[in-house]
Parts: C-alpha cells; structure tokens; sequence
C-alpha cells in the first residue's frame, strides 16, 4: 500500500476510479488547441453513446472530445477536435489510452489507431470532463461503468493536471498532484467507486539500470504490438534500449543504437535506419511499422510484414532468442506503455516498494521487477 502522509486528504492510492450513474469529474480546465492528455480507461460492454471524456462549444466548434458510440444505428469511436472529426469503428470491451502528444494536439492515438482531424488554432470557455463531456454547460454523461487510471493534462506544454486515483470514506477520487485538490463527482447523481489498493510503497520519476537488470514484459513481439517507451539513454554502441527476437532480423521488434550506423528501427523481418541518438531523453512511439521518435526530431518507417515472434519484448535489454542480450547500464524508464492492436497492454510507471524498483502495471496490477538473477534497479526521485 502507497505512503500517505498526513497532511493529504485521502486514505489511499487505488488502482482505477469507475463511475456509475452519471457521475463525472470537472477538470476546471478550458478546452483549448494548447490542451495536450494522456488518459487510459476501460470501456466495458454498452450500447450508449459512451462518452468518455471532452467538452464542446456547439456541434461543430470548439470540440475536444472522445465518444464510443456503440448505439446500433452507430458503432463507431470519435476523436474529434475543434470543427474536425476522425471516426473508426466502435472500440469493443476492454482497457484503452489516449494521447494526443505525438504529432501535434489534433491528432489522438489509441494503440494503432491514429486519428487525424484537422489542426487549428482556438480556445473555448468549457471545462473538459471526464466520465462526460461539458456541452456548452451542461454536463451530458454515459450510464456505462468506466474505469479511469492516472491521467496528465498539459496546456502548452505545462503540466496542470497530475491525477492519481485515490479513495476517501469508501468513494473514488481524482487526485491533483499540481494543485494538490481532490477532483470528486461533479455530478448530484452517481458516484465513483474505487479499484484495490496500489501494492507499493511510492511512484517514482524512473528505474534505473545497472548492466544486469531488466524487465520482461510477457508480451511478445509482433505486428501487432505498438509501444511508447519513454527512456534515458546513456552512450554506447550496438545496444538494444528495449526489444525482443528469434534471432538476427527474425521476427524482431526494438531499437538499436549503434554509434556508426545510427539508429535501427528493427520491425519484423525489416529495419529503417535514422540518425544516431545522443545521450539523452526519448520517447519512442510507434504505429504499427512506424516509429516517431520524439526527442530526436524524426520517424522511422519498416516496411510493413506480418510476424509473431516465439519472445516476449524486454526493457533494458535485448531477448534475444531466450537470452538477455545488449544488457543496459545506467539508462532510465520511464512511464512506457505497449498496445496489442488498439487495445493497451500494460500501463507502466516506476515505482518502489521499499528500497526496491519495480515497474508497475496499472492495468493488471501487477509488479514487475528485474527478471535477471542479479543486479537491482536504482531508484528515481520519489513523487507525491
């Protein structure tokens, strides 16, 4: 269970917050083109208009906002933005994140899925909900029990809104760690209930690795799986930050730095090749065989196949076959996701229990900690 001191006002961290009824949270924050998010939920079963989260200034102006409208006379998923719109088809049962810190606030990625209104500057006088979106003033809100983890809201570029998910007298909470406020039902109706207890004793800013330590993941390499890793890389050559493989470009996914021929992008039996990455912070993202590589100003495209490989991806290392390769010393991770398809199949973000670093899932609720028999993680500033 998470540290709480005494002078915050909850009794402890919780895995998710899920509404019912038609509860919402306000965030107090304007929707606006500044507005950047990162927010993961869980969809359950519906046949509603499944709002997620958004405001609106009329039907078509001063949109930001996300709907699964799984009516029958719909069934599709909607990121729309301003006076534009992208719409793909309703998003089935399951756990979801959505960021739009890729490729310019107007376009949103849900694992693989990219949705790409069109970019324009404005500004609106609504707050943006969650669990609802703000019509014009008017709270209109889903009846389905969404889970929301952590989310983060930036306003060009400047963290505002730091949510964690807490409970307070046996109800759920959004938690600011910015202004330092319960964000609670915003609703006379409906309430959020409350997930289990976080299983550590505090989240970190990252885990840091000593040569031997790393963590393996379980998902395994595919054409389907898409990841955003965000990690400190410190020099060195022909080192793989996070990947996994059958064998030399066989069915392969991960990233090679190598201080001569720069950066591989190793996608399936293929490989894109960009400039080589400097001692630094990155965050890799990718799109199926594309590979935005976000602090080094460019992307990387394989040319697409279809694989599965027989191993799972590792952070900090290189699977190689089975065996723990190009094992990584005094580079950091930081909060990192991997989707399979669209859906999202670990929310990672650094934690301790203890002395002792994990990376752990917010979805499953799950530790993960170094799967090598020696070595341990150090340990980032602690965050609260």
């Amino acid at each position: 269970m998470a540290e709480v001191l005494a002078s915050l006002p909850y009794d402890a961290e919780v895995q998710y917050i899920e509404k019912s009824g038609a509860a919402y949270i306000d965030t107090g924050i304007k929707a606006k083109s500044t507005i950047t998010f990162d927010l993961t939920f869980y969809q359950p079963t519906h046949t509603t208009q499944g709002t997620i989260f958004g405001a609106r200034a009329g039907s078509s102006s001063g949109l930001l906002l996300l709907m699964n409208d799984c009516r029958s006379t719909q069934k599709v998923s909607r990121w729309s933005y301003n006076t534009s719109a992208t719409t793909k088809d309703s998003l089935p049962a399951g756990w979801y994140n959505i960021n739009n810190r890729v490729n310019g606030a107007n376009s949103a990625y849900i694992g693989n899925l990219a949705y790409t209104p069109s970019a324009a500057t404005w500004s609106s006088d609504n707050n943006i909900y969650i669990g609802a979106y703000n019509d014009n003033g008017t709270a209109t809100a889903s009846d389905e029990a969404t889970k929301f983890l952590p989310c983060k809201i930036w306003d060009n570029g400047v963290l505002v809104r730091d949510y964690i998910c807490v409970r307070k007298n046996g109800f759920g909470y959004l938690y600011d760690r910015v202004t330092k406020q319960l964000f609670g039902n915003a609703n006379s109706s409906g309430s959020f209930t409350c997930g289990a207890d976080v299983p550590y004793t505090c989240e970190i800013d990252y885990i840091q690795t000593d040569g031997n330590a790393y963590i393996n993941t379980g998902i395994y390499a595919s054409n389907a799986v898409s990841v955003d890793i965000t990690m400190y890389l410190t020099s060195g050559d022909t080192t793989w930050p996070f990947g996994g493989r059958n064998a030399n470009n066989d069915r392969q996914l991960g990233i090679q730095n190598n201080s001569t021929y720069g950066l591989w992008w190793r996608w399936g039996e293929n490989s894109a090749v960009g400039t080589h990455l400097d001692a630094g912070k990155y965050r890799f993202r990718s799109v199926a065989n594309n590979l935005y590589v976000i602090g080094g100003g460019y992307t990387l495209t394989a040319t697409a196949n279809t694989f599965t490989s027989d191993y799972t991806v590792y952070l900090g290392a290189l699977n190689n076959g089975g065996s723990a390769s190009s094992k990584r010393s005094g580079d950091k991770i930081y909060q990192s996701y991997l989707y399979t398809d669209a859906v999202a199949s670990r929310a990672y973000v650094p934690v301790r229990v203890g002395s002792v670093g994990y990376l752990y899932d917010r979805i499953t609720n799950t530790l993960y900690g170094n799967a090598a028999s020696s070595g341990a993680f150090g340990l980032g500033t602690d965050i609260k």
